[in-house]
């Protein structure tokens, strides 16, 4: 894993994608890629992990950054549009403060959708929730590496995922620490397979096809019985959405797999967007949280059934061309 593999950034760009079309807001599509789009980044994250000394502080800067600045974006465009506002009459001046408020509230608290912090209602930040999650899984993999002993450590890290899940029903804590705590399984899933070097061994059928038979299964509990969503720690059938999650990312990392040794496939267009998507991945997440709270995608709703080919088109457009732009700014890029 030294090197950078295409396939592996083909499949965290694929990631990225279904984070981009889960936030269409077209519920039929939500239920589809909330069992696996997270889970698979957090797997293949698990594949580079390495308990080695200054990674909590590495990965604390790694995430802050882009978690801040992208927050600080966010706070201006809102509050430019009040200006906006103010100008035309449509909003009074006090607002200022308030946006000023909840921008610091929500930047305090860190929560991606919740804002149940025990009798108080915070403001929410949306995909940002994911830095704060991906911090979090890696600093408790790296103690629990370093203090539990071996057969323990698969205990441990179920126990967490429980109590996230179980705490998560009375309140949600700040930093999206549940959502942390509960992505620690998939990045442990992710570190095993590194240790048991599975993606150096050929890819086994059936293990494929026990892999289609349990996220067949896992699709049909999300769409009867409610989707997972780690951003909330909701898990309404906890066995089902995590082996169903593991199984479609074991099943999607194979097929990329063998994409990735197809000429044709492989020299595409679309196979080397999704592997820029997947290289700049953290970006791509910032520039997806900007063009969100930027656009109001609903005027674009008069265009009938067209409308969501012509938002995902452009939406596409803008995440690629803001990441392009902050990659080639190094400066900017410093701060991402």
């Amino acid at each position: 894993m030294a090197q950078r593999r295409n396939d592996i950034d083909v499949v965290k760009g694929i990631s990225m994608l279904c984070i981009v079309v889960g936030h269409l807001g077209i519920g039929s599509i939500e239920k589809f890629v909330f069992t696996f789009h997270v889970p698979i980044f957090l797997i293949i994250s698990g594949l580079f992990f390495t308990p080695r000394d200054g990674l909590i502080k590495k990965r604390f800067t790694q995430m802050v950054k882009p978690y801040l600045s992208t927050g600080l974006i966010m706070y201006l465009i809102v509050l430019c549009k009040t200006l906006v506002k103010l100008v035309l009459h449509r909003a009074k001046f006090y607002e200022f403060t308030s946006i000023t408020l909840n921008a610091i509230l929500g930047m305090l608290y860190g929560s991606g959708s919740r804002h149940d912090f025990f009798n108080f209602e915070l403001p929410v930040i949306g995909a940002l929730w994911f830095f704060l999650s991906i911090f979090w899984a890696t600093a408790i993999l790296y103690y629990i590496e370093k203090w539990v002993p071996g057969k323990l450590k698969g205990i441990v890290i179920i126990l967490l995922f429980l109590v996230s899940f179980l705490s998560a029903k009375l309140t949600w804590l700040p930093f999206s620490i549940q959502a942390g705590a509960s992505s620690v399984f998939f990045l442990y899933v992710g570190y095993l397979a590194k240790k048991h070097q599975l993606l150096e061994k050929p890819i086994q059928p059936l293990w494929c096809v026990c892999a289609v038979l349990l996220w067949s299964v896992a699709l049909y509990f999300s769409y009867w019985h409610g989707n997972m969503s780690i951003v909330c720690c909701a898990f309404p059938d906890p066995l089902i959405n995590v082996g169903g999650a593991v199984a479609a990312s074991y099943l999607i990392i194979s097929l990329v797999r063998k994409m990735d040794e197809i000429e044709i496939i492989s020299a595409s267009r679309p196979y080397h967007f999704l592997c820029y998507w997947g290289r700049f991945s953290g970006t791509v997440l910032c520039c997806h949280v900007i063009e969100y709270r930027m656009v109001n995608w609903n005027l674009f709703s008069n265009l009938g059934k067209s409308f969501l080919i012509v938002v995902f088109i452009l939406k596409l457009i803008l995440i690629t061309g803001g990441t392009w732009f902050i990659q080639k700014h190094k400066k900017i890029r410093k701060l991402f």
